[in-house]
């Protein structure tokens, strides 16, 4: 018999398979980051569809399957389309998605930052980052001590510093400017 359960879940990351199936990167309290299938949810029928996008939180039911977790009901909680219609809130959003998404490992338990993470999308949607380097800088040093990583003692070195601990540059600092 297959494990289930329910969990909040904010999309980290998507990506298509197949012809109506998305592989979707997702971060949950209980379980951290995990990977799951979601079948069908391309298909124009799809109810899921839109609950699955970027950025938003979702109550979601998941089923063990052979290799990854499958998808199979989800609830939106907190809509953040707001964030797509403004380049600004845009560039901030995928830049903590891409932290979180990079750093941490699969399948390691961070209620902690998932609070982080849901406070922070949800103060970008309603655009209260009016101070975007200092509330990044905030959001970037409490992301490293959750890990584990501590932070540099200069500021300015903090992006050197993370580019360093991924192994690449970060990507969404340089896409959106």
């Amino acid at each position: 018999m297959n494990d289930s359960f329910v969990t909040r879940a904010i999309v980290l990351k998507r990506k298509n398979i197949g012809e109506a199936d998305r592989l979707l990167t997702l971060l949950t309290g209980e379980m951290g980051k995990i990977t799951v299938l979601a079948k069908g949810v391309r298909r124009a029928t799809a109810k899921r569809k839109a609950h699955i996008e970027l950025f938003n939180t979702v109550r979601c039911q998941l089923i063990e399957g052979k290799s990854l977790w499958i998808l199979t009901q989800t609830e939106l909680v907190a809509d953040r389309s707001v964030i797509k219609s403004h380049l600004k809130l845009l560039r901030i959003a995928y830049h903590l998605v891409e932290l979180v998404e990079r750093l941490l490992p699969e399948n390691q338990k961070q209620s902690e930052l998932f609070e982080l993470l849901n406070r922070a999308l949800s103060s970008i949607n309603m655009n209260q980052w009016r101070d975007e380097d200092r509330l990044t800088n905030a959001f970037e040093e409490k992301l490293l001590r959750l890990l584990g990583f501590g932070a540099p003692k200069d500021r300015r070195q903090t992006e050197s510093y993370i580019e360093s601990l991924m192994e690449r540059k970060l990507r969404s600092r340089e896409i959106l400017k």
